[in-house]
């Protein structure tokens, strides 16, 4: 038999009855070995793996194999996380864990919905947003998880390598709203370059986002430092178009065409820039100032994180190519298919803008992005599939409404919903 070696950790953990035991245990235990399950004695593996306690019955020979059979070419080592992703890890009734903590885990998920902000009752959507300024508007859906969902937790001492986002005090896995804003953005860029009206929907993609990354802050420092007597509606100088081309390709993920791109080389950075923003633009520009949009400014819009009540593994096995069998398993530690949570986005006009275009244009954009992100996924691994949703009701409130067209219309008005 290979040699083996356990490095432990104060007490030996000798029953595993719930998850928390389970954890105990692989947090205090890392066996090494190149043995296979099918190759120890049944009596030897219940001495190794506590777990199997209340599995196995070592004088049943038969039962033993069916329970065992899925196992038999796992190696010791990979053996306890696959039987937590097939025994612990589980959301019907045969779960392992007792009612009493599913019960506790089901109050700390309400409570950090609460203190989040987060409407789980459809009909009091509108409590948030009814005292914020005239077109403050809500959007609210309850969606399911199409495929796995994955974000990179930072917890450097953890049971396997890839853990799920958390939050940070009662452990319970989440989207930022961080994640939310950057994934909605990301999904605006692709509506940029599919629009004929490239410029109404970058004033939303400012008003919505804000204008706060490295290439808006190089480009406001370049004009504050220059002189308004040199202007520039023919600039040569090579620091401005570099940073005119970063802002056009990495801030509003513009495809610039072999044109466009020739104006830039040649100083013509007015003609480009103002054909993306609005006609007043090339005023301020002319005058070596920047128009609004291009101002460091914060966005109208809160982006509230989502909490999951659910949690699983999934498995990545890359192969050699050339003995086409898997090299060593990778675990994910994930929110499994088919949990729900709940987006949530609140919009406020600070700067109390009354302009009923801007707000249509900005709610219609905003539901655009989210119905386009639901197929791309949010996190990680989004090119396996991983983050897609579908969203099961969708609702929107808007203060002092006044005739704002919804393009969408499976996005429906709580108020005439609750009628």
């Amino acid at each position: 038999m290979a040699k083996c070696e356990f490095i432990a950790q104060e007490e030996k953990v000798s029953e595993v009855k719930n998850i928390y035991d389970y954890i105990s245990y692989c947090k205090q235990y890392k066996l090494f070995s190149e043995n296979k399950i099918k190759s120890e004695k049944i009596e030897d593996l219940v001495s190794k793996f506590p777990f199997l306690k209340e599995k196995i019955d070592i004088k049943n020979i038969k039962k033993n194999e069916d329970i065992l059979k899925n196992y038999k070419n796992d190696k010791l080592e990979n053996f306890p996380l696959n039987w937590l992703k097939d025994n612990y890890y589980k959301t019907d009734k045969t779960t392992n864990i007792s009612d009493k903590t599913i019960s506790i885990q089901e109050n700390y998920i309400a409570f950090i919905k609460k203190i989040s902000g987060i409407i789980e009752n459809k009909d009091k959507i509108s409590e948030i947003v009814k005292d914020l300024p005239t077109y403050s508007f809500i959007l609210w859906s309850e969606f399911e998880l199409n495929n796995s969902y994955f974000s990179r937790d930072d917890d450097n001492f953890y049971l396997i390598q890839n853990p799920v986002l958390k939050e940070q005090i009662f452990k319970i896995p989440m989207i930022r709203g961080s994640s939310w804003k950057g994934s909605l953005a990301s999904a605006f860029k692709d509506i940029i370059n599919d629009e004929k009206e490239k410029t109404k929907v970058i004033d939303s993609y400012f008003r919505i986002f804000g204008a706060g990354s490295e290439s808006i802050q190089n480009l406001e420092n370049y004009f504050k430092n220059k002189s308004e007597k040199e202007g520039l509606t023919n600039l040569k100088d090579k620091g401005i178009k570099e940073k005119i081309v970063e802002l056009l390709l990495f801030e509003l993920g513009l495809t610039l065409n072999k044109e466009e791109i020739n104006k830039i080389k040649s100083g013509e950075i007015v003609d480009v820039l103002t054909e993306w923003l609005t006609s007043k633009s090339k005023d301020y520009i002319v005058k070596s100032k920047l128009p609004f949009e291009l101002r460091t400014h914060k966005g109208r819009v809160v982006f509230y994180p989502t909490f999951f009540d659910k949690i699983s593994l999934e498995v990545i096995n890359p192969h050699d190519r050339s003995k086409r069998t898997g090299k060593a398993p990778i675990f994910y530690e994930v929110v499994p298919t088919g949990s729900r949570g709940i987006l949530q986005i609140v919009y406020i006009p600070f700067d109390l803008s009354t302009n009923k275009d801007e707000i249509e244009s900005d709610i219609n954009y905003l539901i655009s992005a989210i119905e386009i992100l639901s197929e791309k996924g949010i996190g990680a691994k989004t090119k396996l599939g991983w983050g897609s949703y579908k969203l099961m009701h969708r609702y929107y409130y808007i203060t002092n409404q006044n005739g704002i067209d919804i393009q969408n219309k499976e996005w429906k008005d709580v108020n005439d919903e609750s009628k």
